[in-house]
């Protein structure tokens, strides 16, 4: 009885990783782009708050605050610290 693990099985979830990373660096990245418009255009338009600009705030921040604690979650602190404390001084 053989218990050879094959290569796709062991990349599929790397490559699942590479690949919200790339799409979390595309939404940041385009997120600063618009950074500037979106403050003249939502922000400072007007002096108080309306529910349109609360209403375009949930629907924009809590997806950057959610990919930015899954990317945190791929790479453990733990793992971090070893690495620190085992390399080569």
């Amino acid at each position: 009885m053989s218990s050879v693990i094959p290569v796709s099985a062991l990349t599929a979830p790397v490559a699942g990783v590479d690949v919200f990373i790339a799409l979390a660096a595309l939404l940041y990245y385009d997120w600063i782009l618009c950074l500037g418009s979106e403050i003249s255009l939502v922000w400072n338009g007007h002096n108080r708050r309306t529910w349109a600009s609360l209403v375009y705030a949930l629907s924009r921040y809590p997806i950057l605050v959610f990919y930015a604690f899954v990317i945190m979650s791929f790479f453990p602190v733990s793992a971090l610290v070893c690495l620190v404390r085992n390399s080569p001084t």
